[in-house]
């Protein structure tokens, strides 16, 4: 009798024990010794340190499924994520990192969820990941930030030292300085306060430009027509450069004057037959010479004229013979 109570008791304790055990494997841990069904996308991450197989993978705080396995893909931690079936509908721009869900708690991965119109992911693709500072990262750059607060406050505390032992140091000069110019620096305070209040009353160029409207217009428009004198003068330039490049490459009489040896020596001897015209006309050479130079020649010149005029209005006054006869007369 005692030795089957003795059994029927312990085999009680032992499944209670393994119940006991269970509850806490699984309040603790969030796990159950159920493999979750469902369709595995990988995640690459720089440092994979905190996420081990089982851990949760989470979407709004919702488990959605767990890490299957973790392993390196080009010196990366790749972890393979199994997502529960339930949950096939993850856009593809979604983006996974890895979250702690307290400081003592069991780091998860976390799904920030995309874009349903970019479509949907499936079994083996890969999902676009995001580094997150971990807990040690953060420690690290506290403990750099502790370091060079440090050394600024260990150059502040020098600066009551700079002017060595037995003289003034730093504040010290600096205290002097105020004291010893206090009138001015009150002076220059006094000025800027004038100052701003004549800003702020219009007054002088500045103030009205502040404070005018029609000023304002006024100094935009000078502006505008600066920029439209130099858009000239830029058009000018341009057009004159274009002008030399023709003229370089020969275009134009100018050009074919500047390129073609020909033209400028043919130019050349036009000059100078011009010239050699130009003085012997002024020397009396010639019939146009002694016509510009020679007076007596223009005087017979003007009387024939004028007995040719006399004989066409006596031709007007007689017969066809008669006045022949009187035009021969009066040119001879």
């Amino acid at each position: 009798m005692n030795t089957v109570f003795n059994t029927t008791r312990i085999g009680l304790f032992f499944i209670f024990g393994v119940a006991l055990i269970y509850a806490v494997f699984t309040t603790l841990g969030q796990r159950s010794f159920e493999k979750t069904k469902g369709y595995e996308i990988h995640a690459v991450f720089s440092d994979l340190s905190t996420i081990s197989n089982d851990d949760e993978v989470r979407m709004a705080g919702v488990k959605i499924g767990r890490v299957k396995e973790t392993g390196l893909k080009d010196g990366q931690g790749m972890a393979t994520l199994l997502i529960d079936e339930a949950y096939n509908a993850i856009p593809k721009d979604s983006v996974a990192s890895i979250a702690v869900s307290s400081l003592l708690g069991q780091d998860y991965i976390s799904i920030r969820y995309g874009n349903p119109e970019n479509g949907m992911l499936k079994g083996g693709d890969a999902i676009e990941t995001k580094h997150v500072a971990s807990f040690n990262e953060v420690m690290e750059q506290v403990s750099d930030l502790g370091e060079k607060l440090n050394k600024i406050a260990d150059g502040f505390s020098g600066l009551g030292n700079l002017g060595g032992e037995g003289e003034d140091n730093l504040f010290t000069n600096l205290n002097h300085l105020v004291t010893d110019n206090r009138e001015k620096l009150d002076n220059i305070i006094t000025n800027l306060d004038v100052v701003t209040e004549q800003l702020r009353g219009t007054e002088g160029t500045i103030g009205k430009l502040i404070n005018s409207p029609e000023a304002y217009d006024e100094m935009l428009a000078t502006v505008e027509n600066i920029r439209e004198a130099a858009k000239s003068a830029n058009e000018t330039i341009n057009g004159a450069k274009e002008l030399l490049n023709k003229i370089d490459s020969g275009e134009g009489t100018l050009g074919m004057l500047m390129t073609d040896t020909q033209m400028g020596q043919d130019l050349k001897s036009t000059l100078a037959n011009f010239q050699e015209f130009s003085e012997k006309l002024n020397n009396g050479q010639g019939t146009l010479g002694k016509l510009v130079n020679d007076d007596a020649l223009y005087l017979e010149l003007r009387g024939m004229l004028n007995k040719a005029e006399q004989a066409l209005d006596s031709m007007g006054d007689s017969g066809p013979i008669s006045a022949l006869s009187t035009a021969g007369t009066a040119l001879f």
